[in-house]
């Protein structure tokens, strides 16, 4: 059984989840790095990404990334069904009984779903990103200016390398439920 309703940390979480994956990583930022690897191969003409893509748009993971990692560390807190006991009528339980319950509701959680695999996976899945992209940053600067297509097509393993560790990302933070789960 899944909770639907409105229960302010998980849903401000879920919210900030969707804005993150769906509508920056997956639908935004990924189209257009998808999109500036077609115009390296000469399969798309797109001047105007051409133009910008370099240094308006490949640095947006630099704004947008710590969003993604916080996102990650506060599953645990923001999913687990603990944090029904934080919220009306729970919260009036007696403080005692709010916390062991809260643990023990935690803990079956944890033991119910595979809670740490997840989070290990978009953990590891974050190294990888950011490691990506830091090799891709380093591999543009090498080739100094103009940063054209010319200039930067024989990168293109590296623009590669980084769309892959994009993708995986986007696929780790999908799988962190977005419902809160009960049982």
């Amino acid at each position: 059984m899944t909770h639907g309703g409105d229960c302010s940390p998980c849903l401000k979480w879920q919210r900030r989840r969707a804005l993150f994956n769906h509508d920056w990583l997956k639908n935004r930022y990924l189209l257009a790095l998808e999109t500036y690897l077609n115009i390296l191969a000469g399969l798309v003409d797109n001047p105007g990404l051409e133009a910008t893509y370099i240094d308006n748009i490949l640095p947006e993971w630099e704004l947008y990334s710590p969003e993604g990692i916080a996102l990650i560390r506060e599953f645990k807190t923001y999913m687990s069904p603990a944090v029904l006991f934080k919220m009306l009528p729970l919260r009036n339980c007696e403080p005692r009984e709010r916390e062991l319950l809260a643990t023990l509701v935690d803990a079956r959680w944890r033991e119910r779903y595979p809670i740490a695999t997840w989070t290990a996976e978009a953990q590891a899945s974050w190294r990888g990103v950011q490691e990506a992209y830091r090799v891709l940053r380093c591999q543009i600067e090498l080739c100094g200016l103009p940063r054209n297509t010319g200039a930067l097509r024989p990168l293109a393993g590296y623009f590669e390398d980084y769309r892959t560790a994009c993708r995986r990302i986007a696929r780790s933070i999908e799988l962190l439920p977005g419902t809160l789960r009960v049982t």
